[in-house]
């Protein structure tokens, strides 16, 4: 299982954010898209930070049962720089279709907020108090929500 070698993200942001997403462009229109390609690394990045916050209330049990996940691995406190690192490369992926002039700086309004949103989860990480974990679980699960969201909005009317 890579989850328990501590890949778990990755597999999670190849099944749940490239794979899909670039599945479904090639379905509808049989091409790949290397522009698709690089948003839906931004998708996959959101999806996995959802993984890797909701790990952390789960750190001592994961490790007293033998798991060896990520969280496992680096404790709650390298949980919030990675999930720090993952949210800041979503956003820099986005930025860098902007700044190649793949896409239009509209692209970046809301992710612009949702890295904010996330900086402010990455707070409430470390130490892991359970009641700060809720809401940066939560602020975590409104990023991926709202950040796919906006994206579709910008490919079908903003592009």
């Amino acid at each position: 299982q890579l989850i328990t070698r501590g890949l778990g993200e990755v597999a999670v942001a190849i099944a749940f954010g490239v794979l899909p997403v670039n599945g479904a462009a090639w379905l509808f229109t049989g091409t790949f898209d290397v522009t698709l390609m690089w948003l839906s690394l931004s998708v996959g990045l959101w999806v996995a930070a959802i993984l890797q916050i909701n790990e952390v209330p789960d750190i001592a049990a994961d490790e007293k049962a033998g798991k060896r996940n990520l969280a496992v691995r680096v404790g709650a406190k390298g949980v919030a720089v990675i999930y720090a690192v993952m949210q800041l490369l979503a956003f820099v992926i986005l930025a860098g279709l902007v700044v190649t002039g793949k896409l239009s700086a509209a692209l970046l309004l809301l992710p612009s907020a949702l890295v904010l949103v996330a900086m402010r989860a990455t707070t409430l990480i470390y130490p892991p108090i359970h009641d700060r974990l809720v809401i940066g679980i939560k602020m975590t699960l409104a990023i991926q929500l709202l950040g796919c969201l906006w994206l579709i909005v910008f490919l079908l009317f903003l592009r």
